[in-house]
């Protein structure tokens, strides 16, 4: 039996159950916000408080975001384009970051000296916590790439690094913002990462709300606040991936990673060399 959409009937019925799911913290957020009244949903969203904390919270994102990203794309081409000594051992030890509790990590950073607390602290630990979701989902749109764009622009006597960024780069576009994204979202929910570094943002004003002043409805006016700018982030990342349409149209060839000599004679900025044709 299959939908209106084409879909069999239990497929569908899943992605339904799954959507409802999603969607039921947004629903139980706007209920418990609108319950509580317009007074106080005009005190949370009003107070100073709240305006200086969501300000933390993107000053932070836009910091940290543009730095997780730049470590991110330039571990994955080191990783999967250059002969790297011991490659897999550093594509394992890249993610470690991401199995590390970030409250740990933010003990870890505060013990270092206070220089390493507040802003550029918390901006910091933002970018070396996150980079590696963006080094994953960099590294496998790489793998995926047709070598022969990078074969074609090496032949007509660009170097590798302007190979990566005249022929790779614009390919990664949607790798490369999916993991800007995901990395701008967890900064604006993250909260026990900035314990350590006596570092407030605006989910601590949401915490504060609910546990200190005792008002659901304002936790949830402003968590429904926080929604919106997630939203609108959503939004600005699909406007800059824009309609274009990456599409593989060929096997194209298997490739490794080479060394390829700069004007010393030496290097190990690398290319890709063909092992087959499919």
């Amino acid at each position: 039996m299959r939908g209106r959409l084409g879909l069999p009937g239990g497929l569908l019925l899943a992605c339904l159950l799954s959507a409802l799911l999603i969607a039921l913290p947004i629903i139980v957020t706007i209920i418990q916000a609108i319950q509580g009244g317009w007074p106080a949903l005009h005190g949370a969203l009003q107070a100073s408080s709240t305006k200086t904390l969501l300000l933390h919270s993107l000053e932070v994102a836009a910091v940290a975001t543009p730095v997780a990203t730049a470590i991110g794309v330039g571990a994955a081409w080191f990783v999967e384009r250059t002969q790297l000594p011991l490659r897999r051992l550093w594509a394992v030890l890249l993610v470690a970051p991401l199995t590390i509790p970030p409250f740990v990590t933010s003990y870890a950073w505060a013990g270092l000296g206070n220089s390493w607390q507040g802003f550029w602290g918390a901006s910091g630990l933002i970018a070396f916590t996150y980079y590696p979701i963006v080094f994953l989902l960099v590294a496998v749109a790489l793998r995926g790439l047709d070598p022969a764009l990078e074969e074609t622009a090496r032949s007509l006597g660009l170097s590798a690094t302007r190979t990566f960024f005249r022929a790779v780069l614009p390919q990664l576009r949607p790798a490369v913002l999916g993991g800007a994204l995901l990395v701008a979202l967890d900064t604006l929910i993250e909260f026990d990462a900035f314990v350590g570094l006596h570092f407030q943002t605006f989910s601590s004003d949401v915490y504060a709300q609910y546990k200190l002043g005792f008002s659901a409805s304002g936790a949830a006016a402003l968590s429904f606040a926080s929604i919106v700018v997630c939203v609108v982030l959503l939004f600005g990342e699909a406007a800059l991936r824009g309609n274009a349409n990456y599409t593989r149209v060929s096997h194209g060839a298997h490739s490794v990673p080479v060394v390829l000599p700069n004007r010393n004679g030496r290097g190990w900025l690398g290319s890709l060399a063909p092992l087959e044709r499919d």
